[in-house]
């Protein structure tokens, strides 16, 4: 989150979702230490009954799944993503 953060100039067209199912105190530090409020491309939601994880069968945490404008799965990455590997898929 430090580079996506860091990054933000280059990324601020991209729309970001964050979801967890962790408990909401740990959201609530999470948003608060990254200031994520002051980021109108980024949302943030619980999933208390862990529905997207069995969905889209999600094998792992941090999970990131990029879709285009065209509603179509690009690309998914497990464990640390770089900002510029967002930008890349965001531009094919």
């Amino acid at each position: 989150m430090d580079e996506i953060i860091e990054d933000m100039d280059r990324l601020r067209e991209i729309q970001f979702y964050l979801v967890t199912s962790f408990p909401m105190r740990d959201m609530k530090l999470f948003y608060k230490k990254y200031k994520l409020g002051s980021y109108p491309n980024i949302t943030v939601g619980m999933d208390t009954a862990n529905f997207l994880s069995r969905y889209f069968e999600i094998p792992a945490v941090p999970y990131m799944a990029i879709y285009g404008k065209d509603r179509k799965l690009r690309k998914t990455f497990i464990g640390e993503v770089y900002s510029r590997q967002i930008k890349a898929v965001s531009e094919e």
